[in-house]
């Protein structure tokens, strides 16, 4: 009688290994589903800041729209009640305000014309920075300038005599210093109007003041013609600004229109890496700065000793 063979301990029949692999199955999907979850719960966080970051910067700029228009609206309104016929030339910051002018921009008006500025006709309203576009249109039909200055505007030519003073005479009056020049003198030479006085000021602020005539052209839309008619009037002096080339600054520097924010930045770490410059020349050793564009320079900087 034949013996019954015993299952072997290692040998598991078929239902067996189904079952082993769905256990299996289950506790791969217990361990990789808290994990996956995680992961797109954090995608959706970050879905949800973006869209609230998304949705705040859209409300700003629409409240900001909404401020702008309403500043609009009321100017319009403001506008329609007070129009009447003025002259541009006599207001103070008040009346311009009751035009429905903003007071930062009236208070430049009145400066300009406090000044010497003047408006001379209706249209030169639209050279005023700030002044809506919309409402310079409602204002010019009621611009009415004295008689005054409408014959000043009327300048003779030259070689004629007259009771208002020639172009030629104009220009020879008293010589004109380039650094204590202010917007008006700068007006009184032939070829300079206001736009092109406030350039000239301008660069000059950002220079720290001209150190010779010839630097004038160097503003921007300054006409060469221009510059030969008045170079004989313009005087240099020594009110420029210097800066310490050991203790100034990446913003002081890069104002600067000759260094400008990307050499100012190699400056000062140059400086960190190597040390003080000892003389003004040093700066040279800089590879972006060479001779011409140094000599441009030395005017601005000077070494002040500890």
């Amino acid at each position: 009688m034949k013996s019954k063979q015993e299952h072997p301990f290692f040998e598991l029949t078929v239902r067996e290994r189904k079952g082993t692999f769905i256990i299996l199955l289950i506790s791969i999907s217990f361990w990789f589903l808290p994990r996956l979850m995680d992961r797109m719960n954090s995608n959706k966080d970050k879905e949800i800041r973006y869209h609230n970051l998304t949705t705040a910067f859209l409300l700003k700029k629409e409240e900001e729209k909404n401020e702008f228009d309403l500043e609009r609206k009321e100017d319009v309104k403001k506008t329609k009640r007070n129009l009447t016929f003025f002259d541009p030339n006599k207001l103070d910051e008040e009346e311009w305000e009751d035009l429905g002018v903003r007071p930062k921009t009236a208070q430049t008006i009145v400066r300009y014309v406090t000044k010497g500025g003047k408006f001379r006709k209706p249209e030169d309203l639209r050279k005023i920075w700030g002044l809506d576009e919309s409402l310079c249109e409602k204002l010019i039909p009621y611009v009415k300038i004295s008689s005054e200055i409408k014959e000043s505007n009327q300048m003779p030519k030259y070689g004629k005599r007259d009771t208002i003073y020639s172009k030629k005479e104009r220009f020879n009056q008293a010589p004109i210093f380039i650094n204590k020049a202010d917007s008006v003198q700068w007006e009184s030479l032939p070829g300079i109007g206001p736009a092109l006085a406030h350039r000239i000021v301008a660069y000059r602020e950002k220079l720290g003041g001209f150190v010779s005539v010839d630097q004038l052209t160097e503003v921007w839309n300054l006409p060469d013609s221009v510059f030969q008619k008045i170079k004989n009037r313009l005087k240099s002096d020594d009110f420029y600004k210097k800066m310490d080339i050991n203790s100034c600054g990446k913003t002081e520097f890069g104002r600067h229109p000759y260094f400008g924010f990307r050499l100012a930045k190699i400056i000062v770490n140059y400086r960190e890496q190597h040390g003080l410059f000892q003389t003004l020349e040093d700066i040279q050793k800089i590879a972006l700065i060479d001779k011409i564009q140094f000599e441009r320079m030395r005017p601005y900087l000077t070494i002040i000793k500890q």
